[in-house]
């Protein structure tokens, strides 16, 4: 039987312990950096991690900021790489 298209975006355990961890490292960098009315640069390096898995691990990731009041900016650059910024969202 082929799989269904909401099955098909479930996360493996392991993507969710990517997310985890990548979101722990990047809410201890919020709370050290962040402040009011400006915007926080996570860097490639930061959320690497994450880019060893397909692009719905990246877009939970970031789901679950823009639901807790972020707005987030994904960037893309051949020098820099993958990099977000995140700000209040207005």
């Amino acid at each position: 039987m082929a799989i269904t298209p909401t099955n098909a975006l479930i996360l493996t355990d392991e993507q969710i312990l990517a997310i985890s961890a990548v979101t722990e490292a990047v809410d201890q960098y919020l709370a050290d950096n962040y402040k009011e009315d400006q915007i926080c640069i996570i860097r490639n390096a930061l959320i690497s991690d994450l880019f060893k898995f397909e692009q719905k691990v990246l877009d939970s990731f970031v789901a679950s900021y823009v639901s807790a009041g972020w707005n987030v900016i994904k960037y893309n650059n051949e020098k820099q790489g993958l990099w977000l910024s995140f700000s209040k969202i207005a």
